[in-house]
């Protein structure tokens, strides 16, 4: 079984991996590890993570992404990104 998150949690995919808010990710591995699978919607941000802010990386696990948008550009745009091969 799946769960689905639909967060306004912005995410950055840099360099071949995902960042994301640190407490978000800690959050989000407690529940990955009682499900198949993650799917998360979530709005994209541009650029390295920020060095304040408490950027972390998200695990390799299954999470995939469902990217409902720019952050703070006001569009819904949905593009699925799964796993950490694909951008």
């Amino acid at each position: 079984m799946k769960l689905g998150v639909a967060t306004i949690c912005a995410h950055i995919y840099h360099q071949g991996q995902w960042w994301s808010y640190e407490p978000f990710v800690l959050e989000m591995n407690l529940w990955a590890d009682l499900f198949d699978g993650l799917v998360l919607a979530a709005p994209l941000d541009s650029g390295p993570p920020p060095p304040s802010g408490h950027p972390m990386p998200t695990p390799p696990k299954s999470w995939c992404y469902l990217i409902v948008g720019i952050a703070g550009a006001g569009s819904i745009n949905p593009k699925p990104r799964c796993g950490r091969s694909r951008r």
